[in-house]
């Protein structure tokens, strides 16, 4: 038997196969994913904002309808947040839709960021994440923010991180009297760490960081400038 005679034919319908399969392949159309696109309100009032909200989930809904009856009408009202700018004590209030799952101290859903401007020292750092990792630093900007699902406890979440960051406080210490804190708040008690906040943001803690100038060692300049030329050297010696 000639192996040769039927292996080529083989070949042959195994290509037109593999083509045909191909072709009908590059028809099928092609899904090109959708991103929804904000919608954003160009005239704010109170009846546009209610409807904008209506099918939000319960606990971002009620934390929007509290923080209109106290604030007013948002700088910004959008499907997915609203926000309002330099209210009270903060720099910023966003109020979103989506809710974040939370389980310190208790399981529950953050919807609610409230921010000042504070200068966190790099130090303290690690201890404010340790603490409670819904507070939110922006260095650059000079920004603590934190989220929770009501402003008392936002306001409770700064009051401890500040007693951390001034040394009145450990992390373990922080912890336990948020804990008991937001347990008494449950019960209808308030006490200073939840009524206001205990420090006065400053207007100003901005960090533009510094310049680095990656020759800026001694020497390093001139020596890469050197192996530059001599590689420059070796491409010329071996052009033809």
């Amino acid at each position: 038997m000639n192996l040769g005679r039927i292996t080529t034919p083989l070949l042959v319908v195994s290509f037109l196969f593999v083509s045909c399969s191909s072709l009908k392949q590059s028809k099928k159309p092609k899904r090109v994913a959708k991103i929804k696109e904000e919608i954003k309100l160009e005239e704010i009032s109170y009846k546009s904002v209610s409807l904008l909200i209506e099918r939000w989930p319960e606990n971002s809904k009620l934390a929007a309808n509290n923080m209109l009856t106290k604030y007013g009408l948002p700088s910004e009202a959008t499907d997915l947040h609203l926000l309002w700018l330099n209210k009270g004590p903060f720099k910023k209030i966003k109020v979103n839709q989506n809710e974040i799952s939370h389980n310190f101290p208790i399981p529950h859903t953050d919807v609610i960021e409230q921010m000042v401007n504070y200068k966190v020292p790099a130090s303290k750092v690690e201890d404010i994440w340790r603490f409670n990792g819904s507070i939110l630093l922006d260095r650059t900007r000079g920004e603590m923010s934190a989220r929770c699902e009501k402003e008392e406890m936002n306001i409770l979440a700064l009051n401890l991180a500040d007693e951390i960051i001034m040394g009145k406080m450990s992390v373990p210490e922080a912890r336990l009297e948020f804990a008991r804190s937001a347990q008494a708040f449950v019960m209808g008690n308030t006490n200073q760490y939840t009524n206001k906040l205990n420090f006065i943001p400053v207007s100003e803690a901005a960090d533009a960081d510094e310049a680095l100038d990656p020759w800026a060692r001694p020497g390093l300049r001139s020596r890469y400038k050197k192996e530059a030329q001599e590689a420059q050297e070796v491409i010329e010696e071996t052009k033809p």
